[in-house]
């Protein structure tokens, strides 16, 4: 082990931690409102009238959703909604969304960075530009659109 630890410096530490530590930053930045904040969207709170005894097509736009050919998003609708219970899971149901975007934010971030040989700071704000964009911004803000709207 302390062989392992003998030819690291704090300079690699830092350049190693550079790219993802400016991913949390301008993610964190970014999306603070609804990370930190208690807020629903309007058709959000339609899961406080969410019958949890039928449950996955129990949220009152499943039947819309099924009605324009999207039945998985009906269902992941009703199993995500059965999951809301408060507000505080709205604050949660955002924190995952806004991972989850970062997550992929990151991916494709080193998939530039080496496939296409960009420099990090051009590889970073590719990613973050295609990543921060008002549609990933809606699905992180709109708890209630993160899973139908992002998978189906």
């Amino acid at each position: 082990m302390k062989d392992a630890l003998q030819g690291l410096t704090l300079r690699a530490v830092i350049d190693a931690l550079r790219w993802p530590g400016a991913f949390a930053a301008v993610f964190l930045l970014v999306n603070s409102q609804e990370l930190f904040h208690t807020f629903a969207f309007h058709n959000d709170y339609l899961v406080f009238d969410f019958d949890t005894h039928r449950c996955c097509l129990g949220h009152p736009e499943a039947v819309h959703l099924i009605g324009i050919g999207r039945p998985l998003g009906a269902v992941l609708l009703g199993m995500q909604s059965a999951l809301l219970g408060s507000m505080t899971a709205f604050m949660i149901h955002r924190c995952i969304a806004v991972l989850t975007i970062a997550f992929c934010a990151w991916l494709f971030f080193a998939h530039v960075w080496r496939r296409f040989a960009l420099s990090g700071t051009e590889a970073f704000a590719l990613s973050a530009g295609i990543f921060l964009l008002p549609a990933m911004e809606i699905n992180s803000f709109w708890a209630t659109n993160f899973l139908p709207g992002v998978v189906t």
